[in-house]
């Protein structure tokens, strides 16, 4: 569900791009009418919705893709029927599109997939009623700000929160508390001490300045606790992401956050940048460079790649932050003892290019790196621009190393890798330190004091973002029920 029309650019612009290095006279890749220059892919060609806050979420989830809902989307649809909220879901609520050709960078499906996969592997999520005024505010014609906060028997606690200010900034924020409490003794039940998994997507200034930030915020610094997962995360995240421009956290707000991992993917992406080193990435992956001899940003964008508000590269960007989100989810959902593979590959699938090369294409850099593959043949065998779209028929894209089958968390459990370091006590007192820590760092909040006041800014802080000693008071009510009963 992306925010604009913007439509992927043909196989013939990947076939001029091959021929740069002969001509070195690209100037325009060729797009549809009205695709943004430089969108070599789109990562879902979802109809884009129109503005409403009233909207039921069924009517809204009616409206996703293609407009009607199939079987599958039902099945998905039902399972977050819990209660009426008129401003539907983090799923199905509705925003303003963006202008296709804008260079501000929409974070909706990263909302859309967090909720729905969180349902689907923890669910059914149940909404914690909010106070209206904090849960929707807005400033007519300038921003827009949504609150959901859900519960689950597995997740104590998952927040969402969107902001909405058009071309000029957009924001997605969320955060997943475990349940502290959990089943640890046995080899099934999530982990309750496991980290938070934090998500913070900002675009800026209308998209000049674009911080991603994709973490499972440890509750403890010890040897014990961080060697569950972040060695391999940082792995990860270093092989797979550098192409969002990685960099390192700013002192002003990290230089004494213990509530952020050593593995924590932290960037600065430039659109334009991300375009042109996913199509060398592409390049050298197929060994095509000796032909194209380098790639420009002119090659990959056209010449109007310098212009406000091109565009160019940022469907890259939303595509590349939406795959690290997913990277990182499934990793804390190994850690929850949720991973659910094959409903993460039917999410792909339902938002998944209707193009036989889309389809084939099994990342970003694998379609820019087959498309280019073809380019380059066709070129050398005295074909014309257009790429065979058949060249790969026959065999399947070969699926990136991380998704190469894990061992199985059974047998992890058995050898000790999971086993639970914070007591439950622990676990809920290192959240709620965490959100007192949050409450008097989160650079967010005086950006809601700037939109809707100070005042109301303090009470989302307090009641809703980060509330006060939350997750001390639901362990004390859960041990008072266990005793009486």
């Amino acid at each position: 569900m992306a925010c604009t029309s913007r439509q992927p650019v043909t196989p013939s612009g990947v076939a001029r791009l091959a021929r740069a290095g002969e001509t070195r006279r690209v100037r325009r890749a060729a797009r549809p009418k009205g695709s943004a220059p430089g969108d070599l892919v789109s990562p879902n060609p979802a109809s884009r919705l129109t503005n409403s806050r009233v909207a039921p979420s069924r009517a809204a989830a009616d409206a996703l893709d293609t407009g009607s809902v199939d079987e599958g989307d039902a099945a998905i649809v039902d399972l977050t029927a819990t209660s009426f909220d008129p401003r539907g879901d983090p799923a199905t609520v509705q925003f303003a599109p963006l202008p296709d050709d804008t260079s501000a960078v929409c974070w909706r499906d990263h909302m859309e997939f967090l909720f729905r996969t969180l349902d689907r592997s923890l669910g059914p999520l149940t909404p914690v009623h909010l106070p209206p005024e904090l849960a929707s505010a807005s400033v007519p014609g300038k921003v827009r700000s949504e609150t959901w906060v859900y519960t689950s028997p597995f997740v104590r606690r998952a927040r969402f929160t969107y902001v909405d200010g058009g071309e000029k900034t957009q924001i997605f924020n969320c955060v997943v508390y475990p349940g502290c409490v959990d089943d640890s003794t046995g080899e099934e039940g999530h982990l309750g001490d496991a980290p938070l998994l934090g998500v913070d997507l900002l675009s800026l200034n209308g998209g000049k300045k674009i911080l991603v930030g994709v973490d499972l915020q440890p509750l403890s610094r010890s040897e014990a606790y961080l060697g569950r997962y972040v060695d391999a995360l940082a792995s990860l995240r270093d092989a797979r992401f550098a192409e969002l421009n990685l960099v390192e956290p700013s002192d002003r707000f990290y230089e004494d956050a213990q509530f952020f991992s050593p593995a924590m993917l932290f960037a600065r992406p430039v659109p334009v940048d991300v375009a042109v080193d996913c199509a060398v990435a592409a390049a050298k992956a197929t060994g095509a460079m000796q032909d194209l001899g380098s790639i420009t940003a002119e090659d990959v964008c056209g010449v109007e790649w310098a212009e406000p508000n091109s565009g160019c590269g940022v469907s890259l960007v939303e595509a590349k932050t939406l795959e690290a989100v997913k990277a990182y989810a499934a990793k804390w959902l190994e850690l929850m003892d949720a991973r659910n593979d094959d409903w993460a590959k039917a999410w792909d699938a339902r938002h998944q290019e209707t193009s036989a090369l889309g389809a084939r294409a099994g990342s970003f850099s694998q379609m820019l790196a087959n498309n280019i593959k073809s380019a380059v043949s066709a070129k050398s065998e005295g074909g014309e621009d257009e790429p065979a779209a058949d060249a790969a028929e026959g065999g399947r894209t070969a699926p990136p190393a991380a998704a190469a089958e894990e061992p199985k968390r059974a047998a992890e459990v058995r050898a000790g890798k999971y086993a639970r370091v914070l007591t439950a006590a622990e676990s809920a007192a290192a959240q709620d330190f965490h959100d007192m820590w949050q409450r008097s760092h989160d650079p967010a909040i005086p950006m809601f004091a700037g939109w809707f006041g100070k005042e109301w800014a303090d009470r989302l802080a307090s009641e809703v973002l980060f509330p006060e000693d939350k997750a001390k008071e639901e362990l004390k009510a859960w041990e008072a029920q266990q005793r009486g009963g």
